[in-house]
């Protein structure tokens, strides 16, 4: 019974650490470099906050990016507001690393 417990633990832990986090960078740009901008998140209430703020527009970002949606802009008199989904992986050094999704993991979010 008890390696039967270790097993399935094991096996939600692998399965856990395959699972894929999202994370979204934001580039703001106007007609001032100065107020140009560009952050990252993994917080989707963070990026509606930032939406908002930024734009006036009060959006749902999971409905943006259902499906295979992999990024959004805005531009209006001069802003160009731009933001990209991305994976986000950590190296063992505790670097996050936001890499593109490639055409399979796109195919696959497409599918679900």
């Amino acid at each position: 019974m008890k390696r039967l417990t270790i097993i399935v633990i094991l096996a939600v832990i692998a399965f856990s650490a395959n699972a894929h986090k999202y994370g979204y960078i934001i580039y703001i740009d106007s007609k001032n470099p100065v107020d140009s901008r560009l952050f990252k998140t993994q917080c989707t209430e963070t990026l509606q906050e930032s939406i908002f703020l930024n734009t006036g527009l009060k959006l749902d970002v999971e409905k943006i990016f259902e499906a295979d949606n992999l990024f959004f802009e805005y531009r209006e008199n001069g802003l160009s507001y731009y933001v990209e989904k991305r994976v986000v992986k950590q190296k063992k050094n505790g670097k996050l690393v936001y890499r593109k999704i490639t055409k399979k993991e796109r195919k696959n979010l497409a599918t679900n």
